[in-house]
């Protein structure tokens, strides 16, 4: 049960009670001194006891009346109890007085005995009333109790009275004439005292589950009706002061159990209806401060649609006041064109009311004061007042939300480098635009594009600038579009355009041209400009596939293809760039196991000094014979090794090869310049100058006598990190030789930051060079600038004698090719070393 406490405000009764208790301990000490004993005249206590007692039956009976006739469900049950304990302590009290000698007989003949019964009946009442009180717990009042505690009150009231007025001689006595109180007596106070004293101790034990104030009353109650009893146990006569000063405390004892009466009768259900009072006010002044500031706007409808609330949110997210709203039909704030609509909606939530949360899928919207309109989320719920049916609506302005779902929608869709849409939303676009193709009998293509050497841009320039770079080609794309074709980033340097609704395959021609010739002009990063060119596949719906995944796979495999025919070209799907591409996968299945079984092996082929017509060195040239495949062109494998990763193995293999070879031909007094040929691949990735290294500590080979041949792109992608490993690998003696120069970047300002031996014409230009003016004038300054440079000069692919004769006129240092020998194996190459001079004419290994 909840008590309701009191506020102890009043000190008087608190100071009452300690003065009281104080001043018994001196008079009880001074009537238990039998000596002492004063008396007062028997004309004067009858008058005394008749008022002490009258006024303590009042008081009593006031106990009663008070807690009997305040009917409050919370008040605690002991209460009433004690209440109808009083009725009969009041009644007992009541006999005892008209009992009294010198009273009028009360029915019949008075006596000392007879009184000391409903004495002793009004004091055990009363304590054992209290003990109970003490005892009980503290529930709240049960109706059908109120009868029972009557009841048992009047029962006991009824024995007592029939056993005190016609039968006194049934109890013991309890006193003698001439001699004074009798032991019987005086056991039964001292009963009294031993249950006042227990009664004190409980109320002391549990004084935290009691109101302080009540239990404050109640404890003084108890401490003074046990001093009165100690009074009434030291007198030996009626009159003695200590039977005065017994009736005094027993009447102050009956009045501090009034005021605990009172207290939990009256006063507590005064305090608990000003407590509710001041919570419902406090409720509704928070549930307006709620109302007033809550994030949402609120309104309360009834059932007819009439606004009959609202909060100061909705006022501003309408922009009405709300002397305007009150009494308005809740339509007027719908936008015109659902009202209709929502009238009916809301006349079938009337007759069917639910609850309806928020984020329900609904695409509502408000009408503000201005005309402007609010997309909104509403929620719903109902209650039934005096005037029927309300209706309340929790109203949200989602306007941010809306915002921010289409920000995340647009972040999910779009590439969040360039704004175009991402592959997710090009898939999605690319499956409608099928749809819409095959339903009206027309042509989609796929024109996949993806740049070259992008990566030197990233890695000169910076990933800054390689990013401003792709967004200039984002915007260059968007140019060639027409209204519907669309341009997505599939990601890193890869883009898509999707060309819809086309007519014939021819017209996607016009198209690729455009985007090459975009890439035709400069990009401008910073002051300077860069020329990057773009490889592009094109595949058609239906023909070149009829699903998302094969008609970007195909237009993938194009692009590649175009990639390998040179860069910067277009090329269409057909059926063999399949064929193709399967050969690829089982040729590089091929070589996988080639690698892993030692089935590769070098050819050699020659260098022939011109001067001197004697071998200078030679070339080692990978060669592999496939046991159903036969011989295999390196044109054919080499580019699936370096497409699968596998030239960096096979690479490291031949330059551990080639150095084995080179100590072999030392041993055998023929020492020779090798030559190996370096991918771009291996040059970046393949740990180039550890593996070469640890090739020539494993092999005992001259370092002068390995030559390391690069590709003029190999040294382009990155060309400062190139510098740095040509020049770990000239310190560990080795001379380094550029390839096919002439046919990449031709970047002349380049040559010099390298550390170079060697310049190699590409056989494109020795094809004609003793026929085409233009190609010698080409190999004279190839020679010319090389020699300027202190590099040496090797022609490849020299097949006839004209074409030797030429370069040895326009200044080449040396050849190779079909003219003096194709590659052969390590044997036949040693022959033709050994034949070729004697041991003496052969270059040491310090000679270059």
């Amino acid at each position: 049960m909840t008590t309701v406490c009191i506020p102890r405000t009043n000190s008087y009764a608190w100071a009452a009670g300690l003065t009281l208790l104080a001043l018994a301990i001196p008079l009880l000490g001074w009537q238990m001194t039998a000596e002492r004993h004063i008396g007062i005249p028997p004309a004067v206590f009858l008058p005394f006891h008749t008022l002490a007692e009258v006024f303590a039956v009042v008081v009593a009976a006031m106990v009663f009346i008070t807690g009997w006739h305040v009917h409050d469900e919370k008040r605690p049950t002991v209460s009433v109890m004690l209440a109808c304990a009083f009725l009969a302590v009041a009644i007992m009290d009541f006999a005892h007085l008209m009992s009294y000698v010198g009273m009028a007989d009360f029915i019949t003949e008075n006596s000392p005995h007879k009184a000391i019964v409903f004495w002793l009946a009004a004091r055990y009442a009363a304590a054992g009333a209290l003990l109970a009180y003490a005892l009980m717990p503290q529930q709240p009042l049960a109706r059908r109790m109120r009868g029972r505690y009557l009841g048992i009150s009047l029962g006991f009231v009824t024995a007592l009275l029939y056993v005190g007025i016609w039968h006194p001689e049934w109890v013991p006595d309890t006193f003698i004439a001439g001699t004074g109180l009798t032991p019987f007596k005086v056991n039964m106070e001292n009963g009294v005292v031993v249950l006042n004293l227990f009664t004190l101790g409980l109320l002391y034990r549990r004084r935290g589950e009691f109101c302080e104030s009540s239990m404050q009353a109640t404890f003084f109650a108890v401490a003074l009706m046990l001093v009165s009893e100690l009074f009434f146990q030291v007198y030996s006569r009626v009159t003695d002061l200590a039977n005065v000063l017994g009736h005094a405390y027993k009447v102050f004892a009956y009045m501090f159990l009034y005021r605990s009466i009172f207290l939990d009768s009256v006063k507590a259900p005064i305090v608990r209806l000003q407590q509710a009072r001041a919570a419902v006010e406090e409720s509704e002044r928070r549930h307006r401060e709620l109302l007033e500031t809550a994030p949402d706007a609120i309104m309360v409808v009834d059932g007819q649609g009439i606004i009959r609330m609202v909060n100061e949110r909705l006022e501003q997210m309408f922009g009405y006041q709300r002397a305007e709203l009150l009494g308005m039909q809740m339509e007027a704030l719908v936008p015109y064109r659902h009202q209709e609509r929502h009238q009916r909606h809301r006349q079938g939530y009337v007759k069917s009311p639910r609850l309806r949360p928020m984020a329900d899928k609904l695409d509502l919207s408000g009408c503000r004061k201005d005309g402007s309109e609010v997309p909104l989320d509403i929620a719903l719920s109902n209650f039934h007042s005096d005037a029927g049916m309300q209706v309340t609506a929790f109203i949200r302005d989602v306007s941010e939300r809306r915002r921010m779902e289409a920000d995340l929608l647009h972040q999910t869709t779009h590439d969040a480098l360039t704004g175009l849409p991402n592959r997710t939303l090009f898939h999605d676009r690319l499956a409608k635009a099928m749809v819409q193709a095959r339903q009206h009998d027309r042509l989609v293509a796929l024109i996949l594009l993806d740049l070259d050497h992008f990566k030197a841009v990233n890695d000169g320039w910076g990933h800054n600038y390689g990013d401003l770079f792709l967004g200039e080609v984002a915007r260059r794309l968007t140019t060639v579009l027409r209204l519907d074709d669309m341009v997505a980033r599939l990601g890193g340097d890869e883009f898509v355009l999707l060309l819809s609704d086309l007519e014939f395959v021819e017209d996607v021609g016009p198209v690729a041209d455009k985007i090459v010739r975009l890439f035709a002009e400069p990009f401008p990063i910073e002051e300077s400009e860069v020329f990057v060119s773009a490889s592009l596949g094109v595949a058609v719906f239906p023909g070149d596939g009829d699903d998302v995944t094969t008609l970007l796979r195909n237009a993938d495999v194009a692009m590649y293809r175009a990639k390998s025919e040179g860069r910067g070209g277009i090329r269409y799907y057909t059926r063999d760039l399949d064929t193709r591409m399967r050969e690829n996968l089982l040729l590089q299945t091929y070589l996988r196991r080639a690698v892993e079984k030692g089935q590769l092996e070098l050819h050699y082929q020659p260098q022939i000094e011109i001067s001197t017509n004697r071998i200078s060195g030679v070339e080692a040239l990978l060669r592999w014979t496939h046991d159903e495949l036969g011989d295999v062109s390196p044109a054919r494998f080499i580019p699936v090794a370096e497409a699968s990763g596998l030239i960096v193995p096979i690479g490291s293999w031949v330059i551990n090869t080639a150095c084995r070879q080179i100590r072999a031909w030392q041993d055998a007094g023929i020492p020779t310049k090798v030559a190996v040929n370096l991918s771009a691949h291996q040059f970046r990735y393949g740990c180039l100058v550890d593996v070469v290294k640890a090739a020539l500590s494993a092999s005992g080979a001259a370092p002068s006598l390995l030559e390391l041949e690069l590709t003029e792109s190999a040294l382009m992608d990155d060309p400062k990190a190139a510098a740095q490993v040509l020049g770990e690998l000239e310190s560990l003696g080795v001379t380094i030789a550029i390839d096919d120069f002439g046919t990449g970047y031709s970047s002349l300002a380049y040559l010099k930051m390298f550390s170079l031996h060697k310049l190699k014409i590409d056989r494109s230009f020795v094809k004609d060079v003793a026929h085409d003016p233009e190609d010698a004038a080409i190999v004279e300054g190839l020679v010319s600038l090389a020699h300027s440079l202190g590099m040496r000069v090797v022609a490849e692919g020299v097949e006839t004698e004209d074409q030797r004769a030429s370069l040895a006129r326009l200044g080449c240092n040396a050849f190779q090719g079909w003219l003096h020998s194709r590659a052969v194996p390590a044997e036949e190459c040693f022959r033709m070393l050994a034949g070729d001079c004697r041991a003496e004419d052969r270059p040491s290994p310090a000679s270059g």
